[in-house]
């Protein structure tokens, strides 16, 4: 095998839609002849490249024969840049079993160096019988991309959720969004939970692109628990699996004291969202993940009001403390599958919950809470985002960053939480 630089232009490129999850064989199977076959394979010469990190491929020569010494070429694209890749298997003309035999070897050493890795099927055609002669094993396409993802590291953003599938709740807006764009980005496959089903669907229009499946919606209210079962079924239904539960919808409650709180629609409202919601969330998901032995990530957003009193109303400083206690108790009971149980306990952002409840002090826009939020604390020059928050999701639910991290509640306080004196 060899890498070079090569100038697009000269040559005609043949474009596969390559994600995770598509399976090309299941396009290609009733194919009746190679004519077909190359056919869908070329979907127009020069093709218009779109998106970094497209792998474009086409076959040397289109009537692929194996007894070719070349069996395939591949252009791929980052930054701009266009690498050419030629894989030859010389000797190995006629053997079915060597040629599969060598791919599987090549195969296990890129897995082994936990380089980049996508999922792709081939159906290897002859065009003398019109027949399939081989299925090329999954994942082959570490023989076409991985030496340039190895070269290019420091170009190439590292997909730290590879091939994960995640439930974010509340993530038509807010955190959960920013966390739904970035667990995409990183490689997972989201399902994006929330009431606001508007929202929801704008959200997985707006991070799954061309790959319609790298998200989908579903309206869940977290209070109940049908709904909570119903999206939990519907990410293994869709995805076969479920490795990260992002618990993250909550509401801030009415700005009620002690002293005059509504216990119904204040503190009970607050505590059936924010407490009882990540109960069934956890329940729900932790079953999938021992059931299918998954060893999995279970995040909940809690608040620096999980440890501190008087930041905020009543029934939402009650439902944050009893929060981290549920994940400690979940993570002590769920160790053993091999499940991790964190919290993030962001200061103030300026999500659209945060600006909803803050309305009545008069506070209705981002700045406004911002600025509310820099007058206060401890960390100067910054303000913190949703972004932020997400990205601390995003090291939690990693495998590679938090692996023995579990039952911790994770401040993004800014020091807030050390030195502030609340009174």
């Amino acid at each position: 095998m060899f890498l070079r630089r090569l100038d697009h232009s000269s040559l005609d490129l043949y474009r596969m839609h390559i994600r995770t999850n598509v399976k090309l064989d299941q396009m290609l199977f009733n194919s009746p002849s190679a004519d077909q076959v190359v056919a869908i394979w070329i979907e127009g010469n020069n093709a218009n490249v779109s998106h970094e990190h497209d792998i474009i491929v086409h076959t040397h020569p289109l009537d692929i024969n194996i007894e070719c010494d070349t069996i395939m070429v591949a252009m791929i694209r980052c930054n701009t840049r266009y690498y050419f890749l030629e894989v030859t298997l010389d000797g190995i003309k006629r053997s079915l079993e060597e040629f599969m035999l060598t791919l599987t070897m090549l195969h296990q050493i890129f897995k082994m160096i936990r380089l980049f890795t996508i999922s792709l099927q081939l159906k290897i055609f002859s065009d003398r019988n019109k027949k399939v002669l081989m299925v090329v094993i999954k994942e082959v396409v570490y023989v076409l991309g991985i030496l340039f993802f190895s070269m290019n590291r420091n170009k190439v953003p590292h997909m730290r959720l590879e091939g994960k599938v995640a439930i974010i709740t509340g993530a038509a807006s807010g955190i959960g969004e920013a966390a739904a764009k970035l667990f995409v980005e990183n490689g997972a496959f989201v399902v994006v939970a929330d009431i606001q089903e508007e929202l929801g669907l704008k959200v997985v229009a707006s991070i799954a692109g061309p790959d319609v499946d790298r998200a989908i919606y579903k309206k869940c209210d977290v209070t109940v628990e049908k709904q909570v079962e119903e999206t939990v079924a519907l990410a293994i239904e869709k995805y076969g699996t479920l490795d990260i539960l992002f618990s993250n919808a909550g509401i801030l409650g009415p700005m009620d004291s002690i002293l005059d709180m509504d216990m119904e629609d204040s503190f009970d409202r607050t505590m059936a969202v924010n407490l009882r919601g990540p109960a069934l969330c956890i329940k729900h998901a932790a079953r999938a993940m021992v059931k299918r032995q998954v060893r999995g990530s279970i995040i909940c957003t809690a608040s620096v009001a999980s440890v501190l009193g008087g930041v905020v109303p009543i029934a939402y400083t009650t439902s944050k403390h009893g929060l981290v206690g549920m994940v400690r108790a979940a993570a002590s009971e769920l160790g053993k599958h091999g499940i991790r149980v964190n919290c993030v306990s962001p200061y103030f952002v300026a999500t659209p919950l945060a600006i909803s409840g803050m309305s009545a002090m008069g506070i209705n826009n981002a700045s406004g809470i911002e600025a509310l939020a820099s007058s206060s604390a401890n960390l100067k020059g910054v303000a913190l985002k949703a972004k932020h928050v997400a990205e601390t999701a995003l090291f939690l639910a990693s495998d590679e960053s938090s692996i023995y991290v579990s039952g911790h509640n994770l401040v993004i306080g800014g020091g807030f939480t050390v030195v502030a004196n609340v009174n």
